[in-house]
């Protein structure tokens, strides 16, 4: 079977919803629930992460926000960390590194003496919703000051 990975993906969703030079307010958010499988003793985990992208200029705004359980509403109060603000290597740096975080922390919760390779993983996605935000800068960091996910 072919399969494409969950950064590429995203990667591809963004690119095809969300254009750059989009109006200032105009966000995407994605969310999907990422589980690790240990198949030999049915031991496992999930975690659910909110991508959230912004294109106002040239450059790709990336926030991500991971925790073990989904949250009852995605709002600017949850703790969103400003991954990337770049033009290309927000694919890397935005994107690519934090799910791998995500992935290599939850394989050692599963599995801690297994090598990855050994476990199954899977996405479940959830939702895919136009945003509408605001952010200010502080530290070189975007901070999301008000967060409408757009039903």
């Amino acid at each position: 079977m072919f399969t494409m990975s969950f950064d590429t993906t995203v990667n591809l969703i963004v690119e095809t919803m969300l254009s750059r030079f989009s109006p200032l307010e105009k966000g995407l958010l994605i969310q999907a629930f990422l589980e690790i499988d240990n198949p030999k003793t049915g031991d496992g985990t999930i975690n659910h992460i909110c991508l959230l992208f912004r294109r106002a200029s040239n450059a790709t705004n990336v926030w991500v926000h991971s925790s073990q359980r989904r949250p009852m509403k995605v709002t600017e109060e949850l703790d969103w960390e400003n991954t990337s603000n770049h033009t290309s290597c927000w694919r890397w740096d935005g994107l690519r590194d934090p799910i791998n975080k995500i992935y290599f922390r939850l394989c050692k919760e599963v599995a801690p003496s297994i090598s990855p390779c050994k476990l199954e993983n899977n996405v479940k996605w959830i939702k895919i919703n136009y945003v509408n935000m605001e952010t200010h800068t502080e530290n070189n960091r975007k901070k999301i000051d008000k967060l409408e996910v757009l039903e």
